[in-house]
């Protein structure tokens, strides 16, 4: 009789320990999810931020783009008048 309720103990201290084991994992585990749905969520913000930044270095371009393509306009537009006028002064000094 007393066998069996030492065996029955020793059955028992093997149970609570791998218990306690697998509660100790299941902690590690809960936690390491946490960091990881920590790190998961700066790393979306870091994604947006990078989007919006993103974002503004091409309206940026696009605001020097139309800046530049109205300069070189005003600059075709000049180089014609010149040209204009060296063609009237050269046509003229010819008469």
């Amino acid at each position: 009789m007393f066998d069996k309720l030492e065996k029955l103990e020793a059955l028992i201290g093997r149970l609570l320990a791998k218990l306690q084991a697998v509660e100790s994992e299941r902690n590690k585990l809960r936690e390491e999810v946490a960091s990881l749905g920590k790190q998961l969520e700066e790393k979306e913000l870091e994604i947006i931020r990078l989007k919006k930044e993103h974002q503004r270095a091409i309206e940026q371009m696009e605001r020097e783009s139309a800046a530049f393509n109205r300069d070189r306009g005003r600059f075709e537009s000049k180089m014609k008048e010149l040209i204009e006028r060296l063609e009237q002064i050269a046509g003229g000094e010819g008469q």
